[in-house]
């Protein structure tokens, strides 16, 4: 489901979800350009992507979409394995593929200790806009570093798999690949025409575990 109807019915949240998700996507790309220009990849340099600028990664396409419908996406990371440090290259690419989830997690958390924090001294209103967005932030970076460790291409987490997976496991990498896009199609289409988030049972325990971890449920 889009953020189409909260445009309309509450502004500020909108704009609240509206960059959470634009500072979701930027810092996880970001952290792919990045852990690749660390390990020799300096063609990141030369395409612009290591920059926090939102510009550099948000998709137009891919953000109307997610305003729209719920589903979006970000400009792809490209990574130029040939740049890479061969001598460290599986280290590498495992690096440059969980870098994104990381960062979503780390600034989950983040974000969770500036609410704690504000709890803690009261300098924000408890029903503020403020606190709201900072429950947005936790909540957007979280979806997106649980949604992107699933392990279906062309998410982060089959990358990781991949990775990971002995080579007597090629068959199953293979059919991964090929059948990746659909299954992940098939399961948002779901999610839609359900109006139910089939990964919400993936990423609402993760929400849970932060909240308790800083003492914020």
């Amino acid at each position: 489901m889009g953020l189409i109807d909260l445009m309309f019915s509450n502004l500020p949240v909108f704009i609240a979800y509206l960059l959470s998700i634009i500072y979701g996507i930027t810092i996880h790309e970001f952290s792919h350009c990045y852990s690749a220009y660390k390990f020799g990849d300096t063609s990141q340099i030369d395409s612009k992507r290591l920059s926090l600028n939102p510009l550099r990664h948000i998709d137009p396409i891919g953000l109307l979409t997610l305003v729209a419908f719920g589903i979006g996406w970000g400009k792809t990371s490209i990574i130029d394995p040939s740049k890479i440090d061969h001598k460290r290259y599986k280290l590498a690419m495992f690096t440059i593929s969980i870098a994104g989830i990381v960062s979503n997690m780390l600034s989950a958390l983040f974000f969770a200790f500036i609410l704690k924090m504000a709890m803690v001294f009261n300098f924000l209103q408890p029903q503020g806009l403020g606190v709201v967005f900072l429950v947005i932030m936790i909540q957007t970076n979280i979806l997106l570093a649980v949604f992107n460790l699933i392990p279906i291409h062309p998410l982060d987490g089959a990358k990781i798999l991949d990775i990971l997976l002995p080579s007597r496991f090629d068959k199953l990498k293979i059919i991964l690949a090929q059948y990746g896009n659909t299954i992940l199609i098939t399961i948002l289409a779901l999610s839609m025409i359900s109006n139910v988030s089939v990964f919400s049972y993936l990423y609402n325990p993760v929400i849970s575990f932060v909240y308790k971890l800083f003492g914020l449920s």
